[in-house]
């Protein structure tokens, strides 16, 4: 026996995508594409009181009106939620956060950094091949020091680290509405060598997603508190009754005091750091740069002169308004591929502070 039914209408959905920033974003990141040479590369926007993605986009991308012409499938791809890659040192800002909240250190604490450190016989160096003498660990995160977040591990230890970086939401996903969400990947404590532990202080033998280290530097600029990013604002069924998912706290991060403290730490990168680019005038700017090496595919080790960049932060510091990471890969032309990516984000803060009408208050 045959068994019809009458089709069913489906739900409508509203995001929480602000169509103006996306606009914004979209036509910022193909500029920076184009000029840089770049391979691809990706933004995401936040809400970091709301956990409300304001804007998602990647480059190359397609149009999805004439998505059957589309050759290169990559073009599919969400890498905001499906690209994981190490990150470079945007990490250092998780490896901090675990030293200030546990009480081992403060921003001011200093130590004294010869240039390179030996772990397990082999030797880490700092990015700019210096040896900085003595400084505090506010230096450490602005001059993006490998060599002070290895010293920062010895202050808390790998029981610490792991627990941090769990709490931070790392190896798991963030519970996007999307799919294809990638979880990355932390490699077990058990199985870990010092080596291998030393290495992801800076950022490498892990791996995130840009979703994941926005909502990470998220939970710091909401004063530790870290909120399930959403996509969706609510959801109408055929017959008009609205479902409104609202915000969702998941965990305590760090506690207000230390988040305040990171805070202060992060702004110390955009005024006398590596961050630089990424400063809006009148504007107090937090971030972490990061350029990330490219793991080898057929072998050991990393591609020569192929990098990710990547520049997390939020504005205004003392009240954020939103938090966005920008990612470009395999940029040309450029010392530290973080620079472009810092450029990228404060084409769309500049903006995106504009359209908010958040008035400066910081000096030029």
């Amino acid at each position: 026996r045959t068994v019809r039914k009458a089709p069913v209408d489906g739900a409508s959905l509203t995001l929480t995508i602000d169509r103006n920033i996306q606009q914004a974003a979209e036509a910022a990141l193909k500029a920076n594409v184009e000029k840089y040479r770049a391979d691809s590369g990706s933004v995401a926007m936040m809400d970091p009181k709301s956990g409300q993605i304001l804007a998602m986009a990647s480059y190359p991308d397609y149009d999805p009106n004439r998505y059957g012409e589309v050759t290169d499938y990559t073009a599919f791809t969400n890498q905001s939620v499906e690209a994981a890659y190490e990150p470079g040192s945007v990490f250092k800002v998780i490896t901090m956060a675990a030293g200030i909240d546990t009480g081992k250190f403060s921003p001011e604490t200093k130590f004294t950094d010869s240039g390179q450190v030996t772990i397990s016989g082999h030797t880490i160096k700092n990015a700019d091949k210096k040896a900085h003498g003595e400084v505090t660990m506010s230096y450490v995160l602005a001059r993006s020091l490998n060599v002070g977040t290895v010293y920062a591990l010895s202050q808390f230890g790998a029981d610490a680290f792991y627990r941090y970086i769990g709490r931070f939401g790392f190896g798991t996903g963030t519970g996007i509405e999307l799919e294809g969400e990638s979880a990355g990947s932390v490699q077990k404590q058990k199985g870990a060598s010092p080596l291998d532990v030393a290495a992801m202080t800076f950022g490498q033998g892990i791996t995130v997603t840009p979703l994941q280290m926005l909502v990470a530097v998220g939970s710091v600029a909401n004063g530790g508190q870290m909120l399930q990013p959403h996509i969706v604002e609510s959801i109408q069924d055929p017959g008009g009754q609205r479902e409104t998912p609202g915000t969702r706290v998941v965990r305590r991060t760090v506690s207000e005091e230390a988040a305040k403290s990171l805070t202060t730490m992060m702004e110390t990168v955009v005024t006398d750091g590596w961050g630089k680019p990424a400063a809006v005038p009148g504007y107090r700017v937090a971030g972490k740069t990061g350029t990330a090496q490219i793991p080898r595919k057929d072998g050991k080790g990393y591609e020569e002169s192929a990098t990710i960049g990547t520049f997390v932060g939020f504005a205004p510091a003392e009240d954020p308004k939103f938090v966005m990471i920008t990612r470009l890969d395999r940029p040309k032309g450029v010392g530290f591929s973080e620079e472009p990516a810092a450029w990228l984000w404060k084409d769309i803060a500049k903006f995106t502070l504009d359209y908010f009408q958040v008035p400066p208050k910081a000096a030029p």
